[in-house]
């Protein structure tokens, strides 16, 4: 099977050029090679239309789905992502990598996508947050939080993005 290209929904306007296909030449294609699966993305009309995107945020709460950079230990780091054009059953997995480069944890979220609009999440907790009975001492332990963090986003065992964020527990 070919690959599909994911591209972030902000960049759709910077694709590359596709050829335009004839469309006697698609369905006789289609007639000939009836035993191969449907592909991903949704939709009737070859072109760009057909090409599936994404948007990947990270933000503090799923209400207003603000983008963040910068978040508190205590916080929970959200990643919201809103899929377009996608079609079937697929898996988003988001690596998160803290400031020595160490894998901190992965994440895995099947998702179904049955309409031309998908909006799921994930999140990151820091269970290893200082404690709230004294905010002027943080714990020790919790020191290792500190610093420039990347998730990497993937969507079906394919790469699609790392964005990075910052923690501070002080």
């Amino acid at each position: 099977m070919p690959p599909v290209m994911y591209a972030p929904a902000e960049s759709a306007d910077n694709r590359p050029s596709r050829k335009k296909c004839c469309p006697f030449v698609a369905a006789l294609l289609l007639m000939l090679l009836p035993g191969l699966p449907a592909p991903a993305w949704g939709g009737d009309r070859p072109g760009p239309a057909a090409t599936p995107s994404y948007t990947a945020v990270l933000t503090k709460t799923l209400k207003e789905k603000q983008s963040a950079v910068t978040f508190h230990c205590r916080e929970k780091v959200f990643l919201a992502f809103t899929w377009l054009g996608l079609r079937g059953k697929h898996r988003v997995t988001a690596l998160w990598f803290n400031p020595r480069g160490r894998q901190q944890d992965q994440i895995d979220l099947e998702f179904l996508a049955e309409r031309p609009k998908v909006e799921n999440w994930v999140a990151l907790t820091f269970h290893d947050a200082p404690g709230s009975d004294n905010p002027f001492l943080p714990d020790i332990f919790s020191a290792h939080l500190n610093g420039d963090w990347q998730v990497k986003i993937l969507l079906d065992g394919n790469f699609l993005e790392t964005l990075a964020f910052r923690v501070h527990c002080g």
